[in-house]
């Protein structure tokens, strides 16, 4: 059994990104979401009646993530206030189990030592909060409480804002930082551009120093470890960074020989450190969602015609990275912007392109077998057929397909977020449909990796039936089937294409691979359950 261990103030961000509506005094529920693509640690908050409003700030969900998983914290909540476009103010209830406490502790202490924060606590175990916090250097001082956690968080999230002010004063003050994002937006109108003729192409490493140096200062004064949701300062600072990301876009696409002069001056690993600094807060700051899209065109540029750069970051960021969701790829593709997706999908694409090791580096990886499984989620997903975003997924996939690098994504423990992957092939079939083309394509690797999930359609669909109501099917249910129709439908059509005119070699590698048996145990399996699909559809 839970008891509660404290009441806190907290705010939902990203309120204007979702449509539902609550009311000051309302009750709210709090959902982890382990799977969501941007934040490992999310915490989703959603109204009684099933809408959902936002989530917890990335920095307070980092901190509760584990207490809820490690621990079994659960969370409640209340709406306190009206809030406004970006932010809603709630009381945030924390219960857990009640030999939790010294555990939960010990999670919590673990987060704030992170964030250089060191809460003492008072012999009388009072919480006291007419102390302030005390700034010194780089650390921050909180007087705070032993007899509940709820007082201390309290303090920590009531003075939030002042505390990030005074972590970014300690680097720079107000003034100053207005001052850099002066000279930084006179160096982006100064840049090279086809609308300014009169500016010399080709950059001086003088140039280049200085704007590695302002990088350097911009991105000092922001901790990674604390989110930017609720700095009054952020703006500024984001705009500042974007000026200077739009220098390094023009001024490699106007002379590759700025490429190298950038690089020298260790540009890229600026530009690397403002995308995964300023995408973790695009949900709140519309500035630092424009810096991120502004950071990932940068380097995209940089690395166009640039083999040696596309080879460093395909083995730094991802035959190298120590976990999938801190790649610079995965960051770029997971954005909100679909101009910050458009440039990874043209970085991932100018890499792989007529470039077999590259290509293969990507689909045996964990990191790139994630990064090309949602290169298929996103065509999978995408209704618009003459969008420029689906052309450029369906030309990586393409490129992966005719390199036989399929297999490669789909052997390992494909899932059914598969489908557009097989969508794909689907289409590169359709528009492919020479025998010799699909006998090269379909070895037996690829088309047992396609019975396989059919066979997980197949077998998640029973257990839908099962657990489901004889009228219900619930949300996760019709995920599933939506997810099982797709890859169904994609076999199908590969399947019509393929066994048109068809080799006897081919022939047969079909039949072994279980993949027609497959089809029909599943259009029986749909069919006999024809009636509660529809009832569920209404």
């Amino acid at each position: 059994m839970n008891i509660s261990y404290g009441t806190f103030d907290a705010l939902i961000v990203g309120r204007r990104y979702y449509d539902g509506h609550t009311q000051t005094g309302e009750d709210i529920e709090l959902y982890r979401e382990p799977r969501n693509p941007y934040d490992v640690n999310a915490i989703a908050v959603y109204s009684l009646g099933g809408q959902m409003l936002g989530h917890l700030p990335r920095w307070l969900a980092k901190v509760l993530a584990p207490c809820i998983d490690k621990i079994g914290c659960t969370l409640k909540g209340k709406v306190t206030g009206p809030g406004n476009v970006y932010v809603t103010p709630i009381d945030l209830y924390i219960y857990a189990p009640h030999d939790a406490s010294s555990r939960l502790r010990k999670q919590l202490d673990a987060y704030w030592d992170m964030w250089q924060l060191t809460v003492p606590v008072p012999a009388n175990g009072k919480y006291n909060k007419s102390i302030p916090a005390e700034n010194t250097g780089n650390r921050l001082l909180v007087i705070s409480t032993a007899a509940g956690m709820g007082d201390w968080i309290a303090y920590l999230l009531n003075n939030f804002t002042r505390l990030f002010v005074l972590h970014i004063h300690a680097v720079m003050d107000a003034q100053k930082l207005h001052s850099i994002r002066h000279e930084c937006a006179t160096l982006k109108d100064g840049s090279p551009h086809p609308s300014r003729p009169q500016i010399p192409v080709v950059v001086g490493q003088e140039t280049w120093s200085r704007i590695h140096a302002l990088f350097r200062e911009l991105l000092a004064s922001a901790n990674s470890n604390i989110d930017l949701d609720i700095d009054p300062l952020a703006a500024v600072w984001s705009d500042a960074l974007t000026d200077l990301c739009m220098f390094v876009r023009n001024a490699a696409a106007m002379d590759q020989s700025n490429q190298a002069a950038a690089n020298s001056a260790d540009i890229v690993s600026d530009i690397i450190s403002t995308i995964r600094v300023t995408l973790r807060c695009e949900m709140t700051y519309p500035e630092a969602k424009k810096c991120g899209a502004a950071a990932g065109q940068a380097l995209s540029n940089m690395a166009t015609n640039n083999k040696p750069l596309q080879r460093q970051l395909m083995e730094s960021e991802i035959r190298d990275c120590k976990s999938p969701i801190e790649s610079i790829y995965v960051y770029l593709l997971a954005s909100t912007n679909s101009k910050t997706n458009m440039a990874g999908l043209m970085l991932i694409l100018n890499t792989i392109k007529d470039d077999d090791s590259l290509s293969k580096l990507l689909c045996t990886t964990e990191t790139g077998q994630m990064l090309a499984g949602r290169v298929g989620e996103m065509f999978g997903e995408s209704n618009d057929d003459e969008a420029d975003e689906k052309t450029m997924l369906y030309v990586i996939l393409e490129e992966i397909i005719q390199r036989g690098h399929l297999t490669l994504l789909l052997t390992t423990d494909p899932a059914l977020e598969a489908y557009g992957l097989l969508n794909a092939l689907a289409v590169y079939c359709n528009e492919n449909p020479g025998s010799l083309v699909c006998s090269q394509i379909f070895d037996m690797s690829l088309l047992t990796a396609i019975a396989r999930i059919l066979t997980k359609c197949h077998d998640l669909l029973q257990n839908v039936w099962k657990s489901a109501d004889d009228t219900e099917l619930g949300d996760v249910g019709m995920d599933d089937i939506m997810a099982a129709h797709r890859s169904l439908a994609s076999t199908v059509s590969i399947l019509g294409t393929i066994t048109t005119d068809i080799e006897q070699q081919l022939a047969v590698r079909v039949l072994d691979s279980g993949i027609v048996q497959q089809v029909i145990a599943l259009l029986g399996l749909l069919s006999q359950n024809l009636p509660r699909i529809e009832k569920a559809s209404t």
